[in-house]
């Protein structure tokens, strides 16, 4: 049931009448006024809490009515998520049939996936950006993902360094995403983590580096095998 305007007022404590010391002009007005204020206030802090303890089951609804509107909602998202999930798989299926059918594209597929740390989704990602992995050089191809050091300094004052955010946010993500599965099962990424953590350097700074040297030992494979193929054999 939907709330009147007075109704909601009351609830929430918004047309409380103010104290008799205002009204009979006894006592500061101030005062009186602060009190009826912060009165308010907690009134609203207080029904402000109750509503999600309400929706998460720690609190006793206040209307028997509730628990269907819930029911209603969870159903409406239940729904909403299996859409995204067909949706997924739907796009996941495209995505593999237009790897299939171009040559190059495949057979940069199967050397990426064979590569400790990569799986199918951050290898269609690699395969949406295959002419930059073969035409761009390290330092270019590092940028290019959001890989790259910026380092903040001026004369002699140095401030700690971090990466650099012009390159592209979605690869970024991927790359970090595959360092984290390649620092546990790629022998050269494990490497480079245990160096770098032999120099007491923090996690983050190390994720980064092994999603770098992962980045570049990609596109060592891909450019050996596709451009270099006489070298590679």
């Amino acid at each position: 049931r939907r709330l009147s305007r007075h109704e909601t007022s009351t609830r929430y404590g918004l047309c409380q009448r103010l104290p008799t010391s205002v009204t009979e002009g006894s006592g500061s007005f101030a005062t009186a006024f602060f009190r009826h204020f912060m009165t308010c206030v907690i009134s609203l802090f207080v029904n402000a809490i109750s509503l999600p303890l309400i929706y998460l089951n720690k609190y006793t609804p206040i209307s028997a009515a509730l628990p269907d509107k819930l029911a209603l909602v969870q159903a409406e998202c239940q729904a909403m998520l299996e859409t995204f999930r067909r949706v997924e798989a739907s796009l996941e299926d495209k995505m593999a049939l237009v790897i299939a059918q171009d040559e190059q594209l495949r057979r940069a597929d199967q050397l990426m996936q064979d590569l400790p740390g990569i799986g199918p989704v951050t290898s269609a990602a690699f395969c949406s950006m295959l002419v930059k992995i073969l035409d761009c050089n390290p330092k270019e191809l590092t940028a290019c993902c959001g890989l790259a050091p910026a380092h903040r300094q001026s004369g002699t004052i140095r401030k700690p360094s971090h990466i650099d955010k012009q390159g592209s946010a979605r690869m970024r993500h991927k790359c970090y995403m595959a360092a984290l599965a390649a620092s546990r099962c790629n022998a050269q990424c494990i490497a480079v983590k245990q160096r770098l953590a032999a120099r007491g350097k923090p996690g983050k700074v190390i994720i980064i580096a092994v999603a770098r040297h992962l980045l570049l030992q990609v596109q060592k494979v891909l450019k050996s095998n596709l451009l270099h193929p006489q070298l590679a054999s």
